[in-house]
């Protein structure tokens, strides 16, 4: 039996608009939408996270350092996905497969992640099992087994039986059933639910262990001993000991795997895959999933809970390191003394700061003795009194 099957013709790339950048970001930081509108432009004109803290309060609507830097890396990120979602639609309408359903949740979505869990599908790819069954023409068999109907005209040899050709390369009805699978197993893995499905399940679930990689007792491979054998769940992992294991890792000390219940993630993936459990061909499509797991799914879903523990622990890290030196540069000035610290500036005034032997807030003022109000004598009044106050 030959089966051709015409390629869809490339669609017209839709208009994308642009995302609200300024609405999704308030909506996520809890922060006005006139603040971030208003520092976004400061960001566009190039203006720093310290210049808007300290210089553009006004403007921003008093936002601290925390979240002039969240709104400004947030805005890179949704400006990059801007432009990966273009790139994605453009390839997608290009292969004629861009349905209204999947034009409007790619729109919909505001995670990179997701985005690459729906482009999957169209993502063009290295030679696989399941092109080679397509080239073959397995892909009718393989729909059969997707429609999930629970009666057909014929049982499973005789349905198979059209697609054996010595001439494809198919021997047996074994070896049309087998490129059937394939076709479905990637599928199933590029399916965009079962692959957001399984990364939650292997970050709440999932067991990080870690091996000892080659011999001796080096100063360089000892510092990881603690490493040589250990395991603990991913959602407790601090960032230390997710840094610890990957430069391990990269140095050849250790070998790191992520394990998860293997039934728990086929049952994660059942209700999304199998409409039917009484379906005529449901044995054929269980082992699809089963391979779709093993073959597929498990490796790729490990790369990504490397990737989100790497930047979960990268973000960590430096939050960290940015608590200790703020507490580092908020100790007392001059040791055991009180200090008054003084903030120049022009159009919003000089700041005072009044603060006690430890470097803790005792007082503060506002004084404009510059131009344009010019209140020289009242900042000297200001100053003076603070300084009694406080002694």
């Amino acid at each position: 039996m030959t089966t051709t099957t015409s390629a869809p013709a490339p669609q017209p790339v839709p208009n994308l608009p642009p995302i609200d950048k300024a609405a999704v970001i308030a909506a996520e930081l809890g922060v006005p939408v006139p603040s971030v509108q208003r520092t976004l432009e400061l960001v566009a004109e190039g203006a720093t996270v310290p210049f808007m803290a300290r210089y553009r309060k006004e403007v921003t609507g008093g936002l601290d350092e925390v979240k002039l830097q969240a709104i400004k890396d947030r805005v890179e990120e949704l400006t990059e996905l801007e432009a990966r979602r273009k790139t994605v639609v453009e390839s997608i309408a290009s292969q004629g497969k861009l349905t209204d359903s999947l034009f409007a949740r790619i729109l919909g979505t505001l995670s990179k992640t997701e985005l690459e869990d729906l482009y999957a599908p169209y993502k063009p790819k290295r030679r696989t099992r399941a092109m080679i069954a397509r080239e073959r023409g397995l892909e009718p068999l393989a729909d059969l087994i997707w429609a999930q109907a629970t009666t057909l005209a014929g049982d499973r040899t005789s349905l198979a039986t059209p697609f054996v050709s010595a001439e494809k390369e198919v021997p047996d009805v074994e070896a049309a059933w087998q490129g059937a699978r394939d076709i479905v197993a990637e599928r199933i893995a590029d399916h965009a639910d079962v692959r957001a499905g399984l990364r939650a399940l292997a970050l709440e679930a999932g067991v990080l262990k870690t091996t000892a990689m080659g011999e001796g007792e080096s100063p360089d491979r000892m510092k990881y001993k603690d490493y040589f054998d250990f395991a603990e769940p991913v959602a407790k992992l601090p960032s230390h000991r997710i840094l610890a294991v990957r430069r391990g890792e990269k140095e050849g000390f250790l070998r790191m795997t992520l394990e998860v219940e293997r039934d728990a993630q086929v049952a994660r993936m059942w209700p999304i895959v199998v409409k039917e459990p009484r379906a005529a061909l449901a044995g054929e499509l269980a082992k699809a999933v089963d391979d779709a797991y093993d073959r597929l799914l498990k490796p790729s879903i490990e790369v990504d809970v490397r990737l989100s523990l790497k930047e979960r622990a990268d973000a960590e890290a430096i939050r960290i390191f940015a608590d200790n030196l703020r507490h580092l540069l908020l100790a007392a000035p001059l040791g055991g003394k009180r200090v008054i610290a003084l903030d120049p500036g022009f159009r919003t005034g000089c700041k005072l700061v009044a603060l006690d032997e430890t470097g803790a807030l005792l007082d503060h003022e506002v004084i404009f003795p510059h131009e344009p109000q010019r209140q020289v004598e009242a900042a000297r009044r200001v100053f003076a009194a603070m300084a009694m106050k406080h002694k």
